[in-house]
């Protein structure tokens, strides 16, 4: 029983350390997320087709043009 109690104790604090890891991942993707959105400059992401998929804010503004429709 003891063992059991303890493998439990062990697993917990795992747990807790992982969620305070994804906490962390979290709070930095969101980080860089507002830093691409609000570049001075111009950034585009595509795909391997050359497609855009995704534009900041500066790039719309450039193209005069809404994230729609880029």
């Amino acid at each position: 029983m003891h063992a059991l109690e303890l493998s439990q104790l062990e697993l917990e604090l795992h747990n807790r350390e992982l969620q305070e890891a994804q906490q962390q991942i979290e709070e930095s993707r969101c980080r860089y997320a507002d830093l691409f959105a609000n570049a001075p400059v111009g950034y585009l992401m595509l795909d391997q087709h050359g497609t855009i998929v995704s534009a900041n804010n500066t790039v719309a503004r450039m193209l005069g043009r809404s994230h729609a429709e880029i």
